[in-house]
């Protein structure tokens, strides 16, 4: 008698099992129906925060990323929420402590916020370095380093790289110019203050400078220019799981494959978006550039 009652017990599990079964299939095969093509099925449920060091003004920067999230959104299916930077000191701050889960950073700011905070890159331009340059007005009679000698040069941030730190290291301070720095928040007020000889001269990256209106552009020119670096990586933050960063950085690296995509691509500006790693930015070590970093100077 036990026996059947073990047997009959054992039974209506299997039974129980295979209805379990049957109901997470079901479930199952109506969320992939209710998924977008190519869209990951219910991630998040909560947005995910991007930030963006704030190269232009905060408009401009609007205007150039938030039409590309909404495409990444609609290829993936996955919300994300855009939260522009008043200037690139509240973007560190924001940064260094971990409350972006994507970002948009210049390759400095990545080695400093993958010791705070765990970032790591997953694209960057593979179509064009980042290389800082010196800019001055055009016509203003300074057409040699040395006419910069006490004279007031603006930049974006003290760790704006192409346009700060490798601007004063390779270029200032290497040819031994006393200058006092001053800190104008954004590339595109460093060109405004220059272009309008409100300041001598300025330090910026060619990417920016292309992007500039005719107006500024040309009422400037390039006095001299810094060795390359790696671009901009796109990283994201440790907490992630593993395959919504790879359909993002899917997403964002298929841009290139039509008009559309290349042209969001082309207003950040990135010209070939393709995977990135750790490994690509360990030769920043070897500039010493903390120092320069930390006085601002």
């Amino acid at each position: 008698m036990q026996t059947f009652v073990n047997s009959y017990a054992h039974g209506r599990d299997i039974a129980a099992h295979r209805r379990l079964r049957g109901a997470i299939s079901l479930a199952t095969l109506l969320l992939t129906l209710l998924t977008p093509c190519g869209a990951m099925a219910a991630e998040p449920v909560q947005p995910y925060l991007v930030g963006v060091v704030p190269q232009f003004d905060v408009k401009q920067t609007i205007a150039i990323w938030r039409p590309l999230l909404a495409r990444l959104e609609q290829q993936t299916g996955i919300s994300l929420t855009f939260e522009p930077s008043a200037d690139i000191p509240q973007f560190e701050a924001d940064l260094m402590q971990g409350k972006f889960d994507f970002a948009y950073m210049n390759p400095y700011q990545l080695t400093l916020s993958n010791r705070s905070a765990g970032y790591a890159p997953l694209l960057r331009d593979h179509g064009q370095n980042l290389q800082g340059i010196l800019v001055v007005k055009k016509g203003g009679g300074i057409e040699r380093l040395e006419q910069l000698a006490g004279k007031v040069v603006t930049f974006p941030s003290p760790s704006a790289l192409g346009a700060s730190l490798l601007v004063r290291s390779d270029i200032l301070h290497r040819e031994g110019v006393p200058f006092t720095p001053h800190y104008s928040r954004s590339h595109t007020s460093v060109y405004l203050n220059v272009a309008t000889g409100l300041i001598a001269a300025g330090g910026g990256v060619r990417k920016t400078l292309e992007q500039q209106e005719e107006t500024i552009r040309s009422k400037l020119q390039i006095l001299a220019t810094t060795s390359t670096v790696p671009s901009h990586p796109f990283a994201a933050h440790p907490r992630l799981p593993d395959r919504v960063r790879e359909v993002i950085a899917g997403a964002f690296i298929a841009l290139n494959g039509d008009e559309a995509g290349r042209g969001l691509l082309a207003a950040i500006p990135i010209t070939q978006p393709a995977p990135a790693s750790l490994d690509d930015y360990q030769r920043l070590s070897a500039l010493g550039l903390e120092g320069l970093y930390s006085r601002g100077e």
